[in-house]
């Protein structure tokens, strides 16, 4: 086995994550061997989720949530809804919440395979599954085995809502 580059501090399934510890759009395209951008955009404007000659922000390296160990690269208010892209490393979660306004939470899958634990039930998330909608009040969190995960997630009428209000913490018993 070669020597490790000094500028990372892990590989996990392909991924470097760099000494900082924050992933960039750059570590996602080698990663899933795809063009972040162009398949989020992609994917927004085939569910209508994105008018014509906006253009979408994205973060550089990826920018983190309390409570969570994902990595955000879009974060941003578009017609009234709030649309995220989200990377989760091999091993990692999110916060286990819900969400008490009336909204719904759209999960697109675009890389890697999570795990979504609805209300106590667990379901296998893969590439290719095009839209899992998480219902208002529904107790959620978003995990991974042994492989990173790739999601884009649109909170339908989330805009309106103040951020400190947008994720309400639990805990499964």
């Amino acid at each position: 086995m070669g020597k490790e580059d000094p500028r990372f501090i892990r590989r996990e399934s392909g991924l470097n994550v760099p000494r900082d510890g924050r992933v960039t759009i750059q570590d996602i395209g080698v990663t899933f061997g795809i063009n972040l951008r162009e398949r989020v955009i992609d994917k927004l404007r085939a569910f209508n989720f994105l008018p014509d000659g906006h253009e979408l922000t994205f973060f550089s390296k990826g920018q983190g949530h309390k409570d969570s160990e994902a990595w955000y690269f879009v974060e941003e208010q578009v017609e009234g809804h709030m649309v995220y892209v989200s990377f989760l490393t091999p091993n990692s979660k999110t916060s286990v919440h819900k969400h008490d306004h009336p909204l719904k939470e759209n999960y697109f899958w675009l890389a890697g395979v999570s795990f979504l634990r609805l209300d106590g039930d667990v379901r296998e998330l893969r590439q290719g599954q095009e839209l899992i909608t998480v219902p208002s009040g529904s107790i959620h969190q978003l995990n991974t085995g042994g492989e990173a995960s790739l999601a884009l997630i649109v909170m339908e009428n989330a805009a309106c809502v103040p951020a400190d209000k947008l994720h309400i913490p639990v805990r499964y018993d």
